[in-house]
């Protein structure tokens, strides 16, 4: 017999000793009417209680619910920024692999330098700064390139000589704009 059949049982029970004890006002029936009361009284009791721990059990899931979810929550935004970081590195390897093939397929060149990615930029610097160097050594070293009076300030321009049998000997060469050479 289920608890409902039960419960109904004792209801019924109750209602007709009850009417038994009003109609009759015998004794026996009042205290029948009075033990189905407390039995009904008690189951009910009881499923009060049951309801209670089923709610304080559900106020803990949900509580526990709330604090996995939110855990789950963050979980998920975790794997969901993994799974586009993912995606971005299988990007980069996917358009470096079709590079590469095509590069193999293509041939592959001599080495060169390559001016897309800034050090070309610092390739002719450093070729400008020898070539800048370079052309000041040759025309300090070589006045006759440049006028005479812009390296010593006067017109004339020692130069030492070395002719066989004559170490050390200086010539005086005289610009042609200045005038005597002094000495």
């Amino acid at each position: 017999m289920s608890v409902d059949d039960t419960f109904n049982k004792l209801l019924d029970e109750y209602k007709s000793n009850y009417v038994q004890f009003v109609t009759t006002g015998s004794p026996e029936y009042q205290k029948a009417y009075t033990i189905a009361r407390d039995a009904v009284q008690s189951m009910i009791s009881e499923k009060q209680s049951g309801v209670e721990q089923e709610r304080k059990a559900m106020k803990h899931y949900a509580g526990s619910y709330g604090a996995d979810n939110a855990s789950l929550s963050a979980l998920h935004d975790k794997a969901d920024g993994m799974q586009k970081n993912a995606q971005a590195i299988q990007d980069k390897y996917e358009t470096s692999k079709k590079r590469y093939d095509t590069w193999v397929k293509n041939g592959q060149p001599g080495a060169r330098i390559d001016y897309t990615n800034g050090y070309g930029f610092l390739w002719r610097v450093g070729a400008l700064m020898v070539l800048l160097v370079l052309v000041f050594c040759i025309g300090f070293y070589n006045p006759g390139l440049v006028s005479s009076s812009v390296i010593t300030g006067s017109s004339t321009v020692s130069l030492p000589v070395s002719a066989p049998g004559t170490p050390g000997t200086f010539i005086s060469i005289q610009s042609p704009q200045w005038g005597t050479p002094r000495r």
